[in-house]
């Protein structure tokens, strides 16, 4: 486990479902740089790939303008957890008591749709500025393209993971 602290969330998601996902500068107590801490509740379903693993497969297909991805995985139910058992994460249960023995949602109107979620922290090594601070316009308009640029090689490259096409980034 690593150490980080935090002031309050630059950046925050409400509602009462979803993903609930808070942002954070936040000081990393080892290496004492600041870093980008995403907290969220990720979907827990088979074929759902986790972000921190996207971030990796990014980097290795070299695609240009992605942040460096620190630490990312499931939060454990207790730092105790985490040396034990590293499926021992904190996971939702709205799912289970939504539907009946029967699978029907009976006593809930509207039938809803919850998915399962698993608790998912993220650390990015890279800082980036918000976009209000740009000097000139000319900044603002590198600063665009190059996200555009590390979006598009980033798309690129899982288009030709997911059809199984040769996705080094001579190829792209």
């Amino acid at each position: 486990l690593r150490g980080y602290i935090t002031p309050n969330a630059v950046w925050h998601m409400g509602g009462l479902f979803g993903r609930s996902t808070f942002a954070y500068i936040a000081f990393d107590v080892e290496s004492t740089n600041l870093v980008y801490l995403k907290d969220f509740w990720q979907t827990d379903l088979p074929g759902i790939q986790k972000e921190g693993d996207v971030y990796c497969k990014l980097h290795d297909a070299q695609v240009p303008n992605i942040p460096k991805l620190g630490l990312a995985g499931d939060v454990p139910l207790s730092p105790e957890c985490a040396v034990i058992a590293s499926f021992a994460a904190q996971r939702t249960r709205t799912q289970d008591y939504l539907k009946m023995p029967d699978g029907e949602h009976k006593w809930c109107p509207g039938q809803p749709h919850v998915d399962p979620y698993v608790h998912y922290r993220l650390v990015l090594e890279t800082l980036g500025k918000p976009l209000s601070t740009f000097k000139s316009t000319r900044q603002l308009c590198e600063v665009i393209w190059d996200a555009i640029i590390g979006k598009e090689c980033g798309f690129i490259l899982m288009e030709c993971v997911l059809m199984g096409w040769d996705s080094s980034l001579s190829s792209i």
